[in-house]
């Protein structure tokens, strides 16, 4: 059992614990959660023996270790991948060198010395319990996992960026399974793939955890108790994460309740007191009811405990193909990262780019942002198109001489001023918060500060590159439901996987620098990637003999050939009524331009008649773009069928 007893830690004047008490039993894996700055990472140290607390004790059994990893901040040693590894085991290699050279020395020598002897069996007995002879195989399991090649074995670890280095320090705690495993937001750095390893094996871990997450699907998957840590409390749910979202929410509707008889209570009491406070015969009672008043306590009732709702403002409407690629090819270096690709982008898309690391998610970001040309084919922007780019340097960019108000106040549209103060609160900026210099911020609320201003510019497609890194869950809900009612277009990548099914309506897959395309949401694609995974040339023979066997086969192949013929049909009616609307679009502009020149000239009677042509190209736009929903629709409907 861990027990944290009576702890209590102050920083100056504020008290961030105060005799906090907290257990937690052999073999348990926690989930610890609450807002920014409440003290979880500080917990973690606590019980690492990093930090030590101003009064209270922590205890757990004799000879256990803990293994702590941090936020970042990982310094690179001088040793190789395989060698950062390889440490996690102790002195494995210098005590099988050992171990070989006591044995040669053994059977050559006529007499065996004692010490020899003793000290042959005290390096068997430690090699044993490391279980040397698994060493390399959990190495190779364990790094392969977390994403690294065989390639990547013996390079330096200087030459990995931070992310890569974490997950190498990750690699090294799990490797040396401490009996405490204590992670501070361990998916920070991780892709999707390397996650879903992770869970595996957490899950198959007998060891105790105590992670700070958030990713809410992780949690779910890894954890059977939350504690969350506010107003220097832990309180303890038995559950998964989203269990305890519903619990939660349980107990505070019971508090509030409670909260709300106390206060009729205490209004009824000081009635009586008022009333018949002059009355001799009454005082007896009156005295009573005043002690009991002087040691009422009201229950205090969360304060923040309702959703929070940012509506980003919104911009102006682009045309119906925002971005599009035509056998478009890119790389660096004479390397090839996409090729041959050929992608839109559709107003009102919630595109979600998927795949492995370093398949080109990064690079076609770049390529649709303006940021990077193309080695060979055609990229267009659609008209009245404006794109707004977050990336990872976007939080590095900021202004570090203004404060947080000045940022964000220097961004926003002139209407969403007078609500600026909220939606810094909505983004985790509050009170003091907003007037802290930008150069103080943490990595988390960079981020945060970046998303916000990039926003409040109004762009009609937001290119989103991993906006969920750093966010605690608060503040990925809050943005969730900003972009899930954005009046625009959204492309993002992300390995938040609770974020991506909640958002995405449309899943792109590159790989082998290709893409392939998935309506629907990441549980649909996920779902249509193991269908085909689990069909085997066998299984199929055997569906397709079953059908021929099976009564009306025919008809349902006629069938299927019929729906196969009309959807290319529609699909060549949306084409060309695709370029209609661009040369529609493209003549209004023209027109807009036009009239405000005849308007500037001061000739009235041209530029009404021009109104008028305004006028009939905006209805006829209005029925073309309604003809296009409905193809669109029935072609949905045909695929989904």
């Amino acid at each position: 059992m861990l027990d944290l007893n009576e702890i209590t830690i102050r920083f100056g004047s504020r008290t961030l614990f105060e005799n906090l008490n907290w257990h937690v039993a052999p073999g348990e894996k926690v989930g610890m959660v609450g807002d920014n700055g409440a003290g979880k990472s500080t917990l973690l140290k606590i019980i690492d023996g990093q930090t030590a607390p101003e009064q209270g004790r922590i205890s757990m059994p004799s000879g256990f270790r803990t293994g702590y990893l941090p936020q970042g901040g990982i310094e690179a040693t001088g040793r190789t991948l395989h060698e950062e590894a390889l440490a996690a085991f102790g002195n494995v290699n210098i005590l099988r060198d050992e171990l070989e050279d006591l044995r040669f020395r053994l059977e050559n020598s006529c007499d065996a010395e004692p010490e020899l002897l003793n000290r042959y069996a005290d390096i068997e007995q430690q090699l044993q319990a490391f279980d040397a002879d698994r060493v390399e195989p959990r190495i190779n399991a364990i790094l392969s996992g977390l994403g690294f090649q065989k390639t990547d074995f013996e390079r330096p670890l200087a030459e990995f960026s931070g992310g890569w280095q974490m997950r190498a320090a990750l690699a090294r705690l799990l490797l040396s399974s401490p009996d405490i495993m204590l992670l501070d937001e361990p998916t920070n750095y991780l892709d999707i793939e390397a996650r879903m390893w992770l869970i595996e094996f957490l899950r198959d871990c007998r060891r105790m955890v105590i992670m700070v997450c958030h990713d809410r699907y992780f949690l779910d998957q890894t954890v059977q108790r939350i504690s969350e840590l506010e107003n220097g409390r832990l309180e303890d749910y038995r559950c998964d994460y989203s269990g305890f979202v519903d619990e939660k929410k349980r107990r505070i509707k019971i508090m509030e309740a409670t909260r709300s008889r106390q206060e009729r209570e205490l209004a009824r009491q000081k009635r009586f007191i008022e009333r018949f406070r002059s009355k001799a015969r009454k005082a007896s009672q009156v005295q009573s009811r005043i002690k009991k008043l002087a040691d009422f306590e009201l229950l205090e009732v969360p304060s923040s405990t309702g959703a929070i709702h940012v509506v980003i403002p919104t911009p102006e409407r682009s045309g119906l193909v925002a971005l599009s690629l035509k056998n478009a090819a890119a790389g660096y270096g004479g390397k090839p990262v996409i090729e041959e690709i050929d992608f839109e982008v559709r107003r009102g898309d919630r595109a979600a780019l998927v795949g492995p690391n370093g398949a080109g998610k990064t690079t076609l970001m770049a390529v649709l942002a303006g940021r990077k040309e193309l080695d060979e084919g055609k990229f267009k922007t659609g008209h009245n198109v404006t794109t707004g780019y977050f990336e990872q340097e976007s939080a590095r960019s900021l202004d570090d001489t203004l404060d947080v108000f000045e940022t964000a106040h220097a961004s926003a549209p002139a209407e969403f001023r007078p609500q600026l103060r909220s939606l810094l609160g909505a983004f985790g900026f509050s009170d003091d918060n907003v007037y802290k210099k930008v150069e103080v911020l943490s990595g988390g609320e960079r981020s945060r500060l970046a998303i916000l201003t990039l926003i409040l510019t109004r762009p009609n497609v937001l290119l989103l590159d991993e906006p969920t890194n750093h966010l605690d869950i608060k503040t990925k809900d809050v943005l969730l439901a900003a972009l899930k009612s954005f009046d625009g277009t959204v492309v993002f990548v992300s390995h938040d996987r609770y974020f991506m099914n909640a958002l995405a309506t449309r899943v792109v897959e590159i790989g082998e620098g290709k893409i392939k395309d998935y309506p629907g949401d990441y549980e649909h694609y996920l779902w249509r990637k193991r269908d085909s995974l689990n069909t085997s040339p066998q299984d199929s023979s055997r569906k397709v003999e079953r059908k021929e066997n099976a009564s009306g086969a025919k008809e349902k192949w006629l069938k299927r050939k019929e729906i196969s013929a009309e959807k290319r049909k529609l699909r060549k009616k949306i084409n060309r009524l695709h370029e209609s609307i661009e040369k529609m679009e493209k003549e209004i502009s023209d027109t807009e331009a036009e009239m405000e020149k005849l308007y500037e000239a001061g000739n009235h009677h041209k530029a009404s008649e021009l109104a008028k042509k305004h006028e009939g190209l905006n209805s006829l736009l209005k029925e073309k773009l309604a003809e296009w929903e409905n193809m669109e629709t029935k072609l949905m409907e045909l695929e989904e069928g």
